[in-house]
C-alpha cells in the first residue's frame, strides 16, 4: 500500500496535478492512515483522523528551516502568538472592511472598459497587497516591492521531494531581503509610535514579556506573507467555483449577501491551505495504526474537508451546505490568526463583483494555478464581463 501512496503523492506534488488535484487526494485519503516506514512518514487524510492530530497538544509542529512561531511548540508558541494576538485584535480586522470594500470597487472601476481583467493579479493582490500597506502603515507602492518575497517565501512552505539549493537560497534572500525592509520601519515606530500594526507589534506587552527585535523582524514577515497569498487564493478559488456553478452564482448576483457562503464552502471544498505537518513526539494510533514516535505525520486538509463521511456529497459545492467545522485553517493551537482577516476580504471581494460584474464568464486558457503545493490558487484567471 506504501507503494502506492507514494506513487500518488508523487503525482500530487507534479505539476500537472495543479488543475484537479482532488482524485489525487481522494486516493490518498482512502489510503490513509499510511505508514512509509522507508521514509519515516505518515499520510493523513481523513477528517477525524487528521482532525485529532491537529487538536493534540503533544504532537510537534517544529520546522528548523522556518523561524516563524507557526513552526514552533509551546511554551514559544504560546508566548508569540499571545503577544501577537494582543496586537492583532478582531476590531482591527473588523475595522477594515470599508476600506477593503472601497479599494475593490476602485479597482473594478479601473478595468471597467477593458475586455477582460485578471481577477488574481488585477483584483486580489492589489487588495490584500494595499491592506497590508494600511495595516502596517507602509507606502502604496511597495505592494510590489515585496509580491515576489511572498510568493518564493509561501512555495517553500511544500515538503521538498527533492533537494534544491539554488530555490533555498532564492528564499533565504527573500526571507533576508524582507526583514532589512521591515528594519526601519521597526525604528522608526520604537521613537515614534502610531496606530499601525508595525507600531503595536514593537510596544506589545503581556508583563514583563514582549518581542525580541529578531522576533519582531519574524512576526511582520510571518504576518504579511500570510496576509497575502492565502487570501489571493481564496478569492479566485471562489469565484472560479461560482463560475463553474452558474445556479449558485446567480443567487449571489440576486443576493450578495450570500457571499460569505459562498466562501465559506469554498474554504471547504477547495482551501487555499491544502496540507501541513507535524511530527509524532510519541506513538499515536489512528483508528487501528500507530504512528510510531518520530516520524512525520502529512496531513492533507483539503482531502480530509472532502471527506464524505463528514461532508455528505463532500465532491459537491453547496453554498448552501453550512458546514463551518472544515480545516482549512487547521484546528487546535495552531489554528491560523488570519482566518478571519481572508474571510473578509473574500467575502468583500465576491460581494462587489456579484453587485457590479454582470454575465460574468472565465476567458478561455486564462486559468494558471501557482506552482504551489500547500496553498492552492489561481496565479492567473480572466474574467470577462460587463462592469456596472
Amino acid at each position: 500500500m506504501s507503494i502506492q501512496v507514494q506513487i500518488a503523492l508523487g503525482k500530487l506534488f507534479d505539476q500537472s496535478a495543479r488543475p484537479d488535484p482532488y482524485p489525487l487526494l481522494a486516493t490518498l485519503r482512502e489510503s490513509s492512515p499510511c505508514v512509509m516506514p522507508a521514509v519515516q512518514t505518515v499520510v493523513v487524510g481523513r477528517y477525524a483522523d487528521t482532525s485529532k492530530v491537529l487538536r493534540d497538544r503533544t504532537v510537534s509542529s517544529l520546522r528548523p528551516d522556518s523561524p516563524s512561531f507557526f513552526s514552533l511548540d509551546p511554551p514559544e508558541h504560546t508566548r508569540l502568538r499571545g503577544l501577537t494576538a494582543k496586537a492583532f485584535p478582531p476590531r482591527v480586522v473588523d475595522a477594515l472592511e470599508p476600506r477593503i470594500r472601497q479599494i475593490t470597487h476602485d479597482l473594478l472601476s479601473e478595468v471597467a472598459d477593458a475586455d477582460d481583467f485578471d481577477l488574481p493579479q488585477h483584483i486580489g493582490y492589489q487588495v490584500t497587497g494595499r491592506i497590508i500597506c494600511e495595516l502596517f502603515g507602509l507606502p502604496h507602492s511597495d505592494v510590489e516591492v515585496f509580491r515576489d518575497w511572498t510568493r518564493l517565501l509561501t512555495h517553500h512552505i511544500d515538503p521538498q521531494m527533492f533537494p534544491d539549493p539554488e530555490f533555498n537560497a532564492a528564499v533565504a534572500k527573500a526571507r533576508s531581503d524582507f526583514e532589512d525592509y521591515f528594519r526601519p520601519f521597526i525604528e522608526e515606530r520604537r521613537k515614534r509610535p502610531g496606530e499601525d500594526m508595525v507600531s503595536r507589534l514593537v510596544h506589545v506587552r503581556d508583563g514583563d514579556n514582549r518581542l525580541g527585535e529578531q522576533e519582531l523582524l519574524d512576526t511582520c514577515v510571518l504576518l504579511a506573507v500570510a496576509a497575502h497569498e492565502n487570501p489571493v487564493g481564496l478569492i479566485g478559488n471562489t469565484f472560479l467555483a461560482l463560475l463553474r456553478h452558474p445556479d449558485q452564482l446567480a443567487q449571489v448576483q440576486r443576493d450578495p449577501s450570500l457571499a460569505g457562503a459562498a466562501v465559506e464552502e469554498t474554504l471547504r471544498y477547495d482551501s487555499p491551505a491544502q496540507l501541513t505537518g507535524r511530527t509524532a513526539t510519541r506513538p499515536i494510533e489512528l483508528n487501528g495504526t500507530v504512528i510510531p514516535a518520530g516520524f512525520s505525520v502529512l496531513l492533507l486538509l483539503a482531502a480530509a474537508n472532502r471527506d464524505s463521511v463528514a461532508f455528505p456529497d463532500a465532491d459537491r459545492f453547496d453554498l448552501h451546505r453550512g458546514a463551518n467545522n472544515h480545516l482549512a485553517y487547521a484546528a487546535g493551537p495552531h489554528f491560523c490568526m488570519g482566518a478571519d482577516l481572508a474571510r473578509l476580504e473574500a467575502r468583500v471581494v465576491i460581494e462587489v463583483l456579484a453587485e457590479r460584474l454582470a454575465e460574468p464568464h472565465l476567458v478561455p486558457g486564462s486559468l494558471e494555478y501557482k506552482p504551489n503545493v500547500s496553498i492552492r490558487g489561481p496565479l492567473h484567471l480572466r474574467v470577462a464581463g460587463t462592469i456596472k
